[in-house]
């Protein structure tokens, strides 16, 4: 079993396979999970619906991310998912 995270999303390169990043559970606004979807191309970030401020801290900084980043990298969106 793969324990870092790149490691793991070098074991989804299986066309068939999608990596998925996911928020650590608990009440922080640790911003990990947003830069680990963009740094790792991974494409998507499950971070819960933002009914809390920490998800809420979260969907803002991938705003953010989106932002700066705005004229070098283009939001895959559903194609994502694309094979």
């Amino acid at each position: 079993m793969q324990r870092s995270t790149p490691g793991a999303k070098h074991s989804c390169a299986d066309p068939s396979w999608r990596a998925v990043t996911s928020h650590h559970s608990g009440k922080t606004e640790e911003s990990i999970t947003a830069d680990l979807s963009v740094v790792l191309n991974i494409g998507q970030a499950k971070t819960g619906a933002p009914a809390r401020s920490d998800r809420v801290a979260r969907y803002n900084y991938l705003l953010q991310i989106k932002t700066e980043l705005a004229d070098t990298v283009e939001y895959a969106g559903w194609a994502a998912l694309d094979p």
